[in-house]
């Protein structure tokens, strides 16, 4: 009697930790999906912030060109470092950010578009190295050392494809458009942009090291 008793215990504690696994999974599940939610929210945020920051831009006008000097990535670049490089894509795409080179400078009519991706490659650059220091942190997936290479490709990128896109010239939202650059004009814009690019990322992983940005935005990786 007291062996059936014994397993009808047994079964009613199988039972109930079952139920309390099934539980604690939907639990996590849900919370995973907040947190989800939260990231995307703040990504968005956070783009919006940088695209709205682009319209007060320190200028130097080079006619018919202008340069200018890009704080604004600081705010994509925080969220790519924080959560990684989707949501540093997200940030950049539905926040608006990536789209800047249209507004800033829409006299380059179809060559915005190399900044454009390159803007987008930027953030998603900076996060995967931001994960990447999280599985093991070296002076290889530093942020200044990763910047290298992205500045190299950038710049190349640029003196290439600028010239390209340019003799597309004018789109058909701006038949006004240039439709050359001087090449000592897209060198200035590489020096400045790599300067800038530079200065944005060491600005975003300075204020991620703060404990209280990162306990404010609700970040969640603490790696750099």
């Amino acid at each position: 009697m007291s062996g059936e008793i014994s397993v009808i215990d047994n079964i009613t504690k199988s039972k109930q930790a079952d139920k309390t696994a099934r539980a604690n999974v939907v639990q996590a599940q849900e919370s995973s999906t907040a947190s989800n939610s939260r990231k995307m929210l703040l990504s968005v945020l956070l783009g919006l912030a940088g695209f709205a920051s682009s319209f007060f831009l320190p200028t130097f006008h080079i006619p018919p060109h202008t340069i200018s000097i890009t704080w604004f990535h600081v705010f994509p670049l925080i969220i790519a470092m924080a959560y990684g490089p989707r949501y540093g894509v997200l940030a950049g795409t539905a926040g608006l950010v990536a789209f800047q080179p249209f507004f800033s400078w829409p006299d380059n009519g179809w060559a915005n578009i190399v900044p454009f991706l390159f803007e987008i490659l930027f953030y998603a650059w900076h996060g995967y190295f931001a994960q990447e220091r999280c599985r093991e942190s070296t002076w290889r997936n530093h942020p200044l050392i990763a910047q290298v290479p992205f500045a190299i490709i950038y710049g190349l990128g640029l003196l290439i494809l600028y010239p390209v896109l340019f003799s597309f010239n004018p789109p058909f939202w701006l038949p006004t458009a240039a439709t050359y650059m001087s090449k000592q004009v897209i060198i200035g814009i590489v020096l400045k942009s790599t300067i800038s690019m530079y200065g944005c990322v060491l600005a975003a992983a300075f204020i991620l090291l703060f404990h209280s940005a990162r306990n404010s935005l609700f970040f969640v990786l603490r790696c750099l």
